[in-house]
Order: C-alpha cells, then structure tokens, then sequence
C-alpha cells in the first residue's frame, strides 16, 4: 500500500505492508516524490529515499493491474514533459 503525506512541509511516500492493521514501520520512504511515468498497468514514481545513513535518487514501479490504457498514455505523455532533474 502506498500512502502520500506532508511531513514538515514536504511530500512524502510510503510503502507499507497491505494488512489491516498491521503497524510494522514501512518498507520504505521516498522524499519528494514525483511521478515520472504511467503506462498500462505500471506507474513509476522518483525521489529520494534514505539508505544507510546515504541519500539516493530511488525510481519505485508499482503495477496496478487496473490503469485503462487512454489514461496511461496521457499520464505517460505528461510526465514525458516534466523536469526529472533531482533538486
């Protein structure tokens, strides 16, 4: 499960196990995340996650098995025109 929140002023996303009820700390946190592409059934997001005690520039993919392919395509053409430079 992908949770999007507003920690301290910036956008962050959160991966968590999919269990009702389940509070183990998340699978992983990516910081400013942005949405680079979106085709079929995956959608990738890009930001920067901690690892190690080291920051990374981290790409997620996440299928979801539901996208209808009119609106990947336009997802995919947007995100196609972003800025995908790391701040």
């Amino acid at each position: 499960m992908l949770t999007l929140q507003i920690i301290e002023g910036r956008k962050q996303l959160g991966l968590w196990e999919a269990r009702p009820g389940d509070l183990a700390p998340p699978l992983g946190i990516l910081w400013r995340p942005e949405v680079v592409a979106c085709a079929f059934d995956t959608i990738s997001f890009a930001g920067t996650e901690q690892s190690g005690g080291r920051w990374c520039y981290q790409v997620w993919y996440c299928e979801t098995r539901s996208q209808p392919s009119a609106l990947s395509l336009e997802l995919l053409q947007a995100a196609s025109t972003m800025n995908h430079e790391p701040n």
